[in-house]
């Protein structure tokens, strides 16, 4: 219960600095460049943002991330507060230091976003289930909606791309909002199946609508998870994959926002062996 409280307070005390702006929630998905590399290669991270089928290149936030962790072999770093090196650059370095899987994970510092009530209302509908169940605002209403989002991506190097499933890319970080594939997609085949879990805060999240987007076929697959928190989608293409899930709910005591949104996002890369049949 205290590590609640004091994880409580420190979300409120990042998000007490950050500005409103208005518009709808931004989705960001991590852009490591390439998702094969060179082991002690240094990729250049940036972001993408927009509906995932049509994301594109966005400017690193002036906020920063308020951790950005790179986990591979035996080691993970954690980096605080991350920003550019040089105000004009939109993207953060980032290491690949050892063979086989790399994750990297962002958490954002949470944003309080202002939007009317069509514009919330139209963002629900469309990523969280059971958006009909919620009361929502009228459609002319302003909304504060205070947005906590994390991102990961998964990037294999040197002599590991080749090799079998990675415990590390199927590992949980602790985010606050979390995709834990619970088996390496970098190593998985066209036509075989995905299973993952969702996270809020460390625990499961049932009830929540997951969206798997292949860039190469074009399409978005939607799933519901269980009561653990798990579902599974089919690998129909291989390519970058996006894979996101949003969960929103009203608050009814905090002085700065009307809504909390938890966003997370998941990117890969599935590798062209042909289909398994």
């Amino acid at each position: 219960m205290k590590r609640s409280r004091l994880r409580l307070r420190y979300l409120l005390l990042l998000t007490a600095a950050v500005p409103a702006w208005a518009g709808p929630p931004t989705v960001y998905y991590l852009n490591p460049g390439k998702y094969v590399a060179t082991p002690g290669e240094s990729l250049a991270l940036r972001l993408d943002a927009g509906l995932a089928g049509s994301a594109r290149p966005a400017p690193w936030p002036g906020e920063g991330a308020a951790r950005l962790l790179v986990r591979a072999g035996p080691t993970q770093e954690n980096r605080h507060q991350v920003q550019p090196e040089r105000p004009q650059d939109d993207f953060v370095s980032v290491s690949v230091a050892h063979s086989g899987v790399t994750l990297i994970g962002a958490d954002f510092q949470p944003a309080i976003i202002e939007l009317s009530g069509a514009e919330l209302r139209s963002f629900l509908e469309a990523n969280v289930a059971g958006a009909d169940q919620l009361k929502l605002p009228s459609a002319d209403r302003r909304v504060r909606v205070r947005q906590v989002a994390c991102g990961k991506t998964l990037v294999r190097a040197g002599a590991g791309a080749d090799n079998g499933p990675s415990g590390i890319a199927a590992s949980k970080t602790g985010q606050a909002v979390e995709i834990q594939p619970l088996f390496d997609p970098t190593a998985a085949v066209v036509g075989s199946d995905l299973p993952l879990r969702v996270y809020i805060q460390g625990d499961k999240k049932s009830a929540a609508k997951v969206q798997a987007t292949s860039l190469a076929g074009g399409k978005t697959t939607s799933l519901t998870t269980d009561l653990v928190g798990s579902g599974h989608f089919r690998i129909t293409d291989p390519g970058l994959w996006r894979v996101e899930f949003h969960h929103a709910q009203p608050l009814s005591d905090d002085s700065g926002a009307d809504w909390l949104l938890y966003s997370a996002t998941l990117t890969f890369e599935v590798p062209d062996k042909g289909a398994n049949r």
